[in-house]
């Protein structure tokens, strides 16, 4: 039970453990709520990059295209002017190769233009990523106290967790058909460039046909094979598309797993919170009856504390026995402190003067009134009676009749009274 001083007993202890612990809670929700944005923005970049591959796909699946067509103008060039000299045909195949890779560096590099350009307005028109990117920036204010955390994380934040892995689910759906659809196709593509690039390579640099060239205008063979060559080392580098390809598709594995192990932990997180909030409650309402109880309790001491007040003023207005005055145990009753004793019998009526008959055939003596808080008056009362010759507090001056004995009531009973906390 707790005093009705909050400041020094363990409720005010108690109180302050249970915001200590609310308060941490809510520290280590706010840390989940920023590692969930944290990995928002994480997939939001992912997304990025995935799109800016799929331009660089697009761009050398248009590049290995016009390169397949320049190749196969190339063959036919090449076996249509077979029947020509052997000097004539090397200088205008030379020179016709020549003009062919420009027209084809030029044509790529436009086509790289027009991609990049492309690229930018689908940047600048995608608006759902900039609608994400501002629920999920820091510097979004929220705010919200203590009393409110418990609703905002029933309605709002959860509502929002659900929502954002919602569209994590359907954006990586997304990106794992477009993934595989661009990866059918490109292997595709890379196996007629390898088809393709094998024939041209066997056509033009494997035959060892030994030509009669002479000794002014001679061109070593190699010449012919070097520009192929060169072009061929230029294509191999995309087969290395497909393995990076592979290496985006386990990220992207691997954060789908990481979002589908945050959802067990978000709802056990909710259950805690819930507990906690139930747990807090049955707090409050046993810390309200106890302090109603207390208040009762106050209220009924305070009450009895009155009533003993009052009984002690009605004692001290009834009349003393003369006899009683005489009784060396008086002047014990006159040292009475309110403080200290109290009177366990319940008075509710005053009691009756009583008279009691004298030792001698003497006159009935008057009754006397004693007033024990006055301890001035009766130490001149008791100077103003002669004393006995023989009087001690050991043995009594008489021994009474019976029938004084008899008549005489019984001293009400004097109890220690316990101080006031």
């Amino acid at each position: 039970k707790c005093s009705p001083n909050p400041e020094t007993t363990p409720c005010r202890k108690w109180e302050q453990q249970l915001l200590n612990v609310f308060e941490v809670v809510v520290s280590t929700l706010e840390g989940k709520l920023q590692r969930i944005d944290n990995l928002d923005k994480a997939v939001e970049h992912l997304m990025r990059r995935v799109e800016s591959l799929d331009n660089k796909m697009a761009d050398n699946i248009h590049k290995t295209d016009s390169v397949i067509s320049k190749l196969r103008n190339l063959d036919s060039k090449l076996t249509s002017e077979d029947d020509r000299p052997n000097s004539v045909r090397t200088a205008k195949s030379t020179n016709s190769l020549d003009s062919r890779l420009v027209s084809l560096d030029q044509k790529v590099s436009d086509i790289d233009h027009k991609l990049n350009g492309l690229k930018n307005q689908i940047d600048s028109n995608f608006l759902p990523v900039d609608d994400i990117n501002a629920e999920a920036s820091e510097r979004k204010t929220v705010s919200m106290n203590v009393a409110e955390i418990t609703k905002a994380m029933h309605s709002e934040v959860m509502g929002h967790i659900t929502k954002e892995l919602g569209q994590l689910r359907s954006i990586s759906e997304g990106i794992d058909k477009k993934l595989q659809f661009h990866i059918n196709i490109v292997s595709e593509n890379l196996g007629k460039t390898i088809n393709l690039l094998n024939e041209v390579h066997d056509a033009v640099v494997d035959h060892n046909i030994n030509f009669s060239y002479n000794s002014t205008s001679t061109l070593p063979p190699f010449v012919k094979a070097s520009k192929i060559d060169i072009l061929v080392k230029q294509i191999r580098p995309i087969m290395s598309v497909s393995e990076k390809m592979d290496e985006v598709w386990d990220v992207v594995v691997g954060t789908k797993s990481s979002v589908d192990d945050l959802v067990p932990k978000s709802d056990a997180l909710l259950t805690q919170n819930q507990r906690q909030e139930r747990a807090i409650g049955e707090i409050h309402h046993d810390l309200k009856t106890k302090t109603n109880l207390i208040i009762n309790n106050l209220d009924m001491v305070e009450k009895r504390l009155k009533k003993q007040e009052d009984d002690v003023a009605v004692l001290a207005q009834r009349p003393v026995p003369a006899e009683l005055l005489m009784d060396p145990t008086i002047d014990r009753l006159v040292e009475y402190d309110p403080n200290r004793y109290s009177i366990v019998e319940d008075f509710t009526e005053p009691l009756p003067t009583t008279t009691y008959p004298s030792l001698s055939p003497s006159p009935q003596r008057p009754t006397h009134r004693y007033l024990p808080p006055q301890r001035p008056a009766a130490a001149a009362a008791a100077a103003a009676q002669p004393p006995p010759a023989t009087r001690s507090r050991r043995a009594p001056a008489a021994t009474p009749s019976p029938v004084a004995t008899a008549a005489r009531p019984s001293r009400p009973e004097v109890k220690p009274f316990r101080a006031r906390a």
